[in-house]
Formats: C-alpha cells, structure tokens, sequence
C-alpha cells in the first residue's frame, strides 16, 4: 500500500428499515501513508448534506444528507454519494 490513501469507513444501523443498508452513525477517515496509519479521524454524521445530490423521496425532500447516503440499494450511487459528501472533508485534511 504505497503512497497515501483515505479510507472511509462507515458504521451502518442495520434495523433501521430502508431499501438500502441501513443509517449511518457514525464515519472514520483515516489517512495511511505507505502502509501505516497516521491519522484516524472520527466524523459523526450530523449536519453532513450534500450541497447537490438530493434525498431519495421517501427519506425527504432535502439535500442527501450522510445519514441517509446508504438509503438506496444501489451501491454504484451509494458510492457516488459518499465520494461527494466526504471530498470536502478528505481536502481539508
């Protein structure tokens, strides 16, 4: 694992009844450069939304917001989701 990378780690509340995984709760970005972690940072998911993807109707009528990103069962657009909500986050740090 060369180099550096963020990974996103996501933690998902199963029971919650959606079409997708679950809510998410809470997130982690850590960052690794060649194989060792240097930085874990935890994200809770509150107040996160995105400033252009819109919430699955049944979830509301808002922007997506990262609590609902793993609404869907599509895990091409889940990913697109989290790609957009966190590239703010991952460029500040």
């Amino acid at each position: 694992m060369k180099g550096d990378h963020n990974i996103l780690v996501l933690l998902a509340d199963t029971d919650e009844k959606r079409p997708g995984i679950g809510a998410v709760d809470m997130a982690y970005s850590i960052h690794v450069t060649d194989g060792d972690v240097k930085n874990i940072t935890p994200i809770y998911p509150g107040g996160m939304v995105s400033s252009t993807l819109m919430e699955p109707a049944a979830a509301g009528t808002g922007h997506l917001k990262l609590n609902d990103a793993l609404w869907n069962a599509d895990t091409q657009l889940m990913l697109k989701m989290h790609k957009q909500l966190f590239r703010k986050h991952w460029n500040q740090n």
